[in-house]
């Protein structure tokens, strides 16, 4: 209907400050259900090697059919992530899944999802909380504990 793209603007925009935006294509043809066993893993995983949040990270993510070949994109907007650590993100997304592109966020991509959605194209879509596996204590604190 014409209003669900409004009102899915007005949701999303409604749930907090989102900061960046990650779009991931796989190498190869995979499911739905693999492909959100996948990033949620890929964000409960994302401090291992750089601290890029506290300890929870929150993300609307929607599963879009490709239309080229079997299989889905994932369309991701996250919070608590500040938009300088993107290309970071980029580079860790492009070795683990393929193609992918990890953005700080912008006026634009709101509008784009929620097109998506009104369009049919999505597949699935989640909202996530995760708890990281891997929590780093700032320097300062690790400094006074010494």
């Amino acid at each position: 209907s014409p209003g669900t793209q409004k009102l899915m603007e007005e949701f999303l925009s409604a749930q907090g400050k989102w900061t960046v935006w990650i779009t991931i294509t796989f190498p190869d043809e995979v499911k739905v259900e693999y492909a959100k066993r996948k990033f949620k893993k890929f964000l409960k995983h994302l401090n291992e090697d750089y601290w890029f949040y506290d300890k929870f990270i929150h993300s609307f993510v929607f599963f879009e059919l490709n239309p080229f070949r079997d299989g889905v994109h994932i369309h991701a907007i996250v919070d608590t992530i500040s938009p300088e650590h993107a290309w970071r993100i980029h580079k860790k997304c492009n070795r683990l899944f393929g193609k992918s592109e990890v953005k700080p966020m912008h006026s634009d991509v709101i509008r784009y999802v929620s097109e998506m959605f009104e369009l049919g194209t999505l597949e699935s879509f989640d909202f996530y909380k995760i708890n990281s596996r891997y929590r780093m204590k700032s320097k300062i604190n690790q400094e006074v504990q010494k």
